[in-house]
């Protein structure tokens, strides 16, 4: 009996020590890391209205210039009201300059107006 306890004992020992060592083993592999997407986040801007981008892009043109939003859509409207009769961006430039507007600031203010306010008097 002494004899098979012994052997349970020894068969036990062994056992657990192949336990042990099967736990010591290689690690197991970290699990993948899942995949990380970046996205832009939306815009909430709101698009500009026609006029609110000539005074932005009449402003850039003409910085200078000393009118409040209201009066320079007014303005910008007399320019396409003067294309849509007949005159052309360089005599609607010409008319500013005549009134003391510098010729490139001109231009780039009847450019906007027909870009912003009225692109079917685009010449």
């Amino acid at each position: 009996m002494r004899r098979i306890i012994s052997k349970a004992i020894v068969a036990g020992i062994a056992l657990v020590a192949g336990l042990g060592l099967a736990a010591c083993g290689t690690p197991a592999a970290a699990p993948p890391k899942p995949a990380v997407t970046v996205t832009a986040p939306a815009s909430t801007a709101p698009a500009l209205t026609p006029s609110q981008a000539f005074v932005r892009d009449a402003n850039a043109a003409w910085p200078t210039g000393s009118m409040t939003g209201a009066q320079l859509v007014k303005f910008g409207h007399d320019i396409c009201s003067d294309l849509g009769t007949g005159d052309s961006a360089d005599v609607a430039a010409q008319t500013l300059v005549s009134g003391g507007v510098p010729k490139a600031d001109a231009t780039g203010v009847v450019q906007a107006a027909i870009t912003d306010l009225c692109p079917d008097e685009a010449q």
